[in-house]
């Protein structure tokens, strides 16, 4: 049983059922192209305990980062607020395959469960579900059909599992170089596992990146293809983020977003890791559901401490529409006090003055607007409506996108 614990030292409130993060597994080889077995191994199973409703999971990418910056498993449990943390390493030999891991209750101090498995590198996924299994039993969770077998792992090979932590990698970047090496590698895996549910939704989501990035010379053909793709893959994987995606592609074609809807409260009960919670707060934001939105941003943030600044950006937009001024402004002030090195970038930071700008003048402070403006026009000479556009164009509240344009233009922002 789970005993109560002090939580005066946590940066925050333990989640009333059982609660992990899963550490990056250490590479024992010398070899760092094994670096991709270590990271999808662990990646793998954060993805995998998601997909129970009765664990709460932090983010492989918070739990990376604090990983990095600590090696106590109390100073980490407790910078995320959980109880339990899971490690281990990974050591290839030719095609064999070493796997340490165990699972520590960081609150007792303790060791719950530890094990080494032995075997073919082809093993890793079956390693992978014995590791799962365990936990769901040490925390006393029923093992549904979908978190153990061929149901809960995407990938036929270590080969194919590493391609697509590589193409996530590049598509993760948002940046045109970014993308055009991802398309390579997308492709590549297409090629090599055709029809297979990683290949479809690698491609399914550099349809999405192209659409959004306007790098697709034929619009609607990327939504069709897109389209199909997220639908193959979900067929497949049935998972949370081919929802996700099909769910993008609907509303890229103008005229789906109850359809949309649809597909993301499907893809949250699902899988509740943060992936899914953030995209499926997106699309609600858009399709005129800022309370789901809010609740939503706030679940996701709360499973990735260290979010990307996107989370609290579209947060922040959603209050707004909730009309929520004096929290929206609480976020976009710290946000647009970020530097680089904080993680926040210039189309972010511009995103969150134009947002700021709006706030201000909602609340009647008409001149505060403006310096937003001023601040914005120096940071990003080129930000126009335009850019607002590019990304609130979808919004289905037209009169709230219409009066936040309006607003920002007569503060001095440009129309083109």
């Amino acid at each position: 049983d789970f005993k109560p614990a002090n939580q005066s030292k946590f940066a925050y409130k333990l989640p009333d059922k059982p609660s992990i993060a899963v550490l990056p597994f250490k590479n024992l080889h010398d070899d760092k192209s094994d670096n991709y077995i270590a990271e999808g191994i662990s990646q793998n199973l954060t993805n995998q305990i998601s997909r129970s409703s009765e664990i709460f999971v932090i983010t492989y990418s918070s739990a990376k980062k604090v990983a990095a910056e600590s090696s106590d498993p109390k100073q980490i449990a407790r910078s995320l607020g959980v109880r339990f943390i899971l490690n281990g390493s990974v050591q290839r030999s030719g095609d064999d395959l070493r796997v340490n891991v165990e699972l520590l209750d960081a609150l007792e101090n303790s060791l719950v469960w530890t094990n080494q498995f032995d075997g073919k590198k082809d093993n890793l996924f079956s390693f992978q579900d014995r590791i799962a299994e365990n936990i769901f039993v040490n925390f006393k969770v029923k093992l549904a059909s979908n978190l153990l077998g061929e149901n809960a792992t995407e990938f036929s090979s270590v080969e194919q599992m590493q391609k697509v932590l590589k193409f996530r990698e590049k598509f993760l970047m948002f940046s045109r170089e970014g993308h055009i090496q991802a398309k390579a590698l997308a492709e590549e895996i297409n090629e090599e596992y055709p029809g297979s549910g990683p290949a479809s939704l690698v491609m399914a989501w550099l349809s999405f990146q192209e659409i959004m990035m306007g790098m697709t010379e034929d619009r609607e053909k990327s939504i069709k293809q897109g389209a199909k793709h997220a639908e193959l893959a979900h067929t497949i994987l049935n998972d949370g983020l081919s929802l996700i995606v099909g769910a993008w592609m609907d509303l890229f074609s103008g005229d789906a977003s109850d359809r949309a809807k649809e597909k993301v409260a499907k893809a949250i009960e699902i899988d509740q890791s943060g992936d899914v919670l953030s995209g499926a707060a997106n699309i609600f934001l858009l399709t005129g559901e800022p309370l789901a939105a809010k609740q939503l941003f706030k679940r996701a943030m709360r499973i990735s401490p260290f979010h990307p600044v996107w989370y609290a950006n579209r947060l922040s937009e959603a209050m707004i529409m909730l009309e929520e001024y004096d929290e929206a402004r609480e976020i976009l002030e710290e946000l647009v006090s970020k530097s680089q090195e904080d993680g926040i970038n210039l189309r972010e930071k511009s995103r969150a003055l134009v947002a700021l700008s709006f706030v201000e003048s909602r609340v009647g402070n008409t001149s505060a607007a403006r310096e937003k403006i001023k601040d914005l026009r120096l940071i990003n000479p080129n930000f126009s409506a335009v850019s607002v556009k590019n990304y609130l164009g979808m919004v289905s509240d037209k009169q709230f996108l219409n009066s936040f344009l309006e607003n920002a233009i007569n503060l001095g922002l440009p129309k083109t």
